[in-house]
């Protein structure tokens, strides 16, 4: 699980959009919680969306399905995400770029859903954003160090590339493994919603980023790395030495870390 990065703010006083985002789903999902029923168009349904395509409310859930989550521990997850990657990604582009960034990786995810979603599943959840969203970091900051807890408990603390392209490629086996046989009854994770974020975050962080935005910038210096990752184990390689058999020993070390506690959660 993904838990902090090390990583300063040097745009903007404050990730307002990053911060909005998440009070607004947040405050969705206590309100569902408690009873408040909240419209159904805003989930995003593509046959209904195609059913009912001369009804502007039709294509609300293009954008609103973002909004909804589908538990606690759904809204934990992506919220969290949204908070560590969100608020550099938001430094870097500005807050109504970041604002146009993230509602078009949104809707660049529910257009892969809507590809390849099995007939009459309704999507929900920011989480394609966020794929948008972390792609942008990995192309912007793939050296800034994070902390993540593997085997239930233990904080590594690894470079941003590592972990995002775990999450990648397991997203990836994950959405090929859809392409079989639907198991009944089973309400499937749309992991095609997530790589079609990502595709756009990658692409809209390679040609929209603000001029003078670089990309692979080196992860930030200094000794104020937070509590957090005084406390982990850390993995990371050591700043501009390149390849090296230690880097390589550190990267397997956590690709086996991470293996173990994807195993063990089955």
């Amino acid at each position: 699980m993904l838990l902090a990065d090390h990583n300063h703010l040097a745009r903007i006083r404050a990730p307002h959009v990053t911060i909005g985002l998440i009070v607004v789903c947040s405050a969705v999902f206590l309100a569902e919680a408690a009873g408040l029923q909240v419209p159904g168009w805003i989930a995003f349904n593509p046959e209904i969306t195609a059913r009912f395509a001369h009804d502007p409310r039709a294509w609300a859930g293009v954008l609103g399905h973002a909004l909804l989550h589908g538990g606690l521990l759904h809204l934990f997850g992506n919220m969290l995400a949204l908070w560590v990657f969100g608020d550099n990604v938001e430094d870097a582009f500005g807050h109504g770029r970041f604002a146009l960034f993230f509602a078009a990786c949104v809707a660049a995810g529910a257009a892969a859903y809507a590809l390849t979603a099995p007939p009459n599943h309704a999507l929900v959840g920011a989480s394609g954003g966020i794929a948008g969203v972390m792609a942008s970091y990995l192309l912007l900051y793939p050296r800034a160090r994070v902390v993540v807890l593997v085997l239930k408990g233990l904080p590594v603390a690894v470079p941003a590339s590592w972990f995002v392209g775990i999450w990648l490629a397991a997203n990836i086996v994950h959405a090929a493994a859809m392409l079989g046989p639907e198991e009944p009854g089973v309400m499937p994770t749309a992991w095609f919603a997530h790589l079609g974020g990502f595709a756009a975050g990658l692409a809209l962080t390679l040609f929209a980023r603000p001029a003078g935005v670089r990309l692979f910038q080196p992860g930030p210096a200094g000794d104020a790395q937070g509590w957090l990752l005084r406390r982990a184990i850390d993995l990371s390689p050591a700043s501009g030495r390149g390849w090296s058999w230690e880097a390589a020993l550190k990267a397997l070390a956590f690709l086996l870390l991470a293996g173990l506690g994807m195993l063990f959660a089955i």
